[in-house]
């Protein structure tokens, strides 16, 4: 797994916006494989994950914690933080867009 470093310009739009995107860090048939395993699991249970499963996530789903540990995701997140960036991310929390 490669790392990537974020640029100026999306620190920057971090420190303005309080979010950087896109940081590409998967390919998109790995996302939607990942997106699948999560609706595997909401079909199991006949409804989407409730608010206590999407608190700290990772420690439900083995392949949600391999990705938040993924070189990928955590090095702009170290990245903004070492930067000094005001509102660093952290947490585990699957969110949803409000359409999907």
């Amino acid at each position: 797994m490669e790392s990537m470093a974020l640029t100026a310009q999306q620190v920057a739009q971090y420190r303005l916006d309080g979010y950087v995107c896109p940081v590409p860090v998967m390919t998109s048939p790995k996302a939607l494989g990942l997106r699948r395993r999560l609706e595997a699991v909401e079909a199991r249970q006949g409804r989407r994950l409730v608010a206590v499963q999407r608190s700290r996530a990772f420690l439900l789903f083995k392949w949600l914690d391999d990705l938040i540990r993924d070189p990928r995701v955590l090095d702009p997140v170290e990245q903004l933080r070492m930067r000094g960036a005001e509102q660093p991310a952290r947490g585990g929390r699957i969110v949803r867009a409000p359409n999907d």
